[in-house]
């Protein structure tokens, strides 16, 4: 449940050019530990998932999970979640945004702050 909306939150607002990047600790309920988990929503585009494990890796992070899955979203002018379709529709006038969950082991506050300048690069790298 808290899955749910914590992902229903994090896709429902997005600026209209540029990526949305969230980097934080987490508290996981079912493992007991503390785990970070990395959150992106960019528009959809070739080797975005493996340019953000690449980097990760670099820093010398410990990969666990990774989670992709492409949403087509119509959204106002302002980022603001209108729809989610099951795919693309040329009606309604969708467009492909990568969601991209990578969770690995918990890590510095320092860390947090250089993963997250890391990934916006790569972002705005590979597109």
């Amino acid at each position: 449940h808290s899955v749910a909306l914590y992902c229903e939150q994090f896709i429902a607002k997005r600026n209209a050019q540029g990526p949305k990047l969230v980097v934080e600790s987490f508290r996981s309920v079912g493992l007991g530990h503390t785990r970070t988990r990395l959150v992106a929503l960019n528009d959809d585009m070739p080797f975005l998932v493996d340019s953000i494990v690449a980097a990760l890796h670099q820093l010398h992070l410990n990969v666990q999970l990774v989670v992709h899955p492409v949403i087509h979203t119509v959204r106002d002018s302002h980022g603001a979640l209108q729809l989610v379709t099951d795919g693309p529709d040329p009606s309604a006038h969708t467009r492909p945004e990568s969601w991209i969950q990578v969770f690995f082991d918990e890590t510095t506050p320092q860390m947090l702050a250089t993963i997250a300048d890391t990934i916006k690069h790569v972002l705005h790298d590979v597109s």
